[in-house]
């Protein structure tokens, strides 16, 4: 798996916040994704959050609806 698509984004997104009721941090995420670098998951979020598929509030991350 060399890269994160949007979609795989927002599904470990809502699982996370299901979980434990809050939703996840950056560092967070990225401790979900051993097997990737941490440079490929913070790109991927910021290309989903610049697609308009999650947004970030703070250092938290949240789908869009």
């Amino acid at each position: 798996m060399k890269r994160l698509t949007d979609k795989r984004l927002v599904e470990t997104i809502q699982d996370l916040k299901h979980w434990d009721g809050y939703p996840p941090t950056t560092e967070y995420i990225v401790q979900t994704f051993p097997m990737l670098e941490e440079k490929t998951v913070r790109r991927a979020l910021i290309r989903a959050c610049n697609r308009g598929k999650i947004q970030k509030q703070g250092n938290h991350w949240y789908p869009c609806n």
